[in-house]
């Protein structure tokens, strides 16, 4: 079963400022937006083929901050898809319907997924030739300027993967659910990894285990196909993170705070893949994006130095912008590619929402096509000096965050003002009219 990345949304407080904010950081732009519900308006942006739709918030639903809650699928059989999820245990948000407006129609259905508060839209949008989604018009040139950017095209190309944080053994769930419901097909981010219970991550005193699924283009037989001739679309790759819990505060690490800040499993980061790391990080930070401080420990280590030399990136350049290096040597999809060749860098940011919960990567990939060890480790000590670093500023109380002075100042200058309550999702979906409920038999 193929299917393709249609685009995120995001639950806003303050969506106008939420979009600006993100498209400033991270150099996305505004190409459509949707008015059609003054109190539910819509702004999406897009870098490349990655598009993140932000949604304001209505003044009854009740949420604590901004979050990411749906992953929309592009599909060529929505009815039949919609069956198989449900079938698989899938919460029936929206039963498959039409959506028009005069560029055209969409088929659309809505389903809930095992991970919290984790949606999926199912949409097929071959018969549809507007700028984005019916209700959605080209921005007004005012309004495009109130989204500046300081680079002149794209600087990211796509999404190389999504991270979900699970509870403690819920991975294998999870994995089934995506295994019955999309045909995915599970991967192994490592040699040494467990067909059953993952790969085991230690750093310090605390552990985890990751697990993945990919969609493959492949047809509704289970086939691995190529994709279409001409497409630029990538694969859609989720990646579970989940923690091995440990005992008193050494055992704590940012897969247990993500689910104490959000409530629960989500989406923890989104890789935005680009083909100069430097450059793009460097323009991300002059925009005002913040990347922890990497201890420098980390270029300095045994063979880390000779490992970014021998490669040919700036060691220099590196430490500046706190951007990481694993050479993929153990392991690869494709072994016709040379050791020396497969390498991976990476930069993890701050989290980008009022909590400590989401948080963006950028990715470069030299012929690495899996997920090494070095990798995910990577990962592990860049976001364990973030989540050192936040303790001295935010200090969880059985009431709420308190937040200090500084870094209440610095979220005031740069966020939309924290709210409290629970996500009704049905309520951001787009105001569009002429809504046909059509649910065909599957083929």
């Amino acid at each position: 079963m193929s299917a393709t990345l249609h685009h995120f949304e995001v639950a806003c407080v303050n969506a106008e400022e939420r979009a600006q904010h993100f498209c400033k950081q991270f150099q996305f732009h505004l190409f459509a937006v949707n008015f059609n519900d003054v109190e539910v308006p819509q702004y999406a942006c897009r870098s490349g083929d990655s598009v993140f739709v932000f949604s304001q918030r209505p003044e009854d639903c009740v949420i604590s901050g901004d979050t990411v809650f749906d992953c929309a699928l592009e599909v060529r059989n929505v009815d039949g898809v919609f069956k198989r999820a449900v079938a698989a245990g899938s919460t029936e948000i929206e039963a498959p319907a039409l959506l028009k407006d005069e560029n055209g129609s969409i088929k659309m259905a809505v389903i809930g997924t095992p991970v919290g508060d984790i949606v999926h839209t199912l949409i097929n949008s071959e018969d549809y030739n507007g700028v984005f989604l019916p209700g959605f018009t080209e921005p007004t040139n005012e309004m495009v300027t109130s989204f500046p950017k300081l680079a002149q095209k794209d600087i990211t190309t796509h999404i190389d993967h999504i991270t979900y944080v699970v509870e403690s053994g819920m991975s294998p769930k999870v994995i089934k659910f995506y295994q019955e419901a999309f045909g995915c097909d599970r991967f192994k981010l490592n040699l040494n990894e467990d067909e059953d219970t993952g790969m085991p991550v230690s750093f310090g005193a605390v552990e985890m285990r990751l697990m993945a699924a990919q969609y493959w283009k492949c047809a509704e037989s289970g086939v691995r196909l190529e994709k279409p001739k001409g497409s630029t679309k990538k694969t859609v790759t989720f990646v579970l993170a989940e923690a091995i819990w440990g005992d008193g505060e050494a055992g704590r690490n940012q897969i247990a705070t993500y689910l104490e800040h959000h409530g629960g499993p989500g989406v923890q980061h989104i890789a935005l893949h680009t083909d100069n790391i430097i450059d793009t990080v460097r323009t991300m930070k002059l925009s005002g994006c913040t990347f922890p401080v990497i201890p420098v420990e980390y270029y300095t280590s045994v063979g880390k130095a000779d490992e970014i030399n021998r490669v040919g990136e700036c060691l220099e350049d590196m430490k500046k912008l706190g951007v990481l290096l694993d050479a993929e040597g153990e392991f690869s999809y494709d072994d016709n590619v040379h050791i020396e060749e497969r390498y991976l860098m990476q930069a993890f940011s701050a989290p980008i929402f009022q909590k400590k919960t989401v948080f963006m990567e950028i990715i470069t990939r030299a012929g690495a096509t899996g997920f090494g060890a070095g990798n995910i480790t990577a990962l592990w000590k860049a976001m364990e000096v973030a989540h050192k670093s936040y303790k001295e500023e935010h200090t969880i109380t059985p009431e709420g965050p308190t937040w200090s002075k500084a870094y209440r100042k610095s979220i005031e200058q740069s966020s939309p003002v924290i709210s409290s309550v629970e996500p009704t999702w049905s309520k951001y979906r787009s105001s569009i009219p002429q809504v046909e409920t059509c649910i065909e038999n599957e083929p």
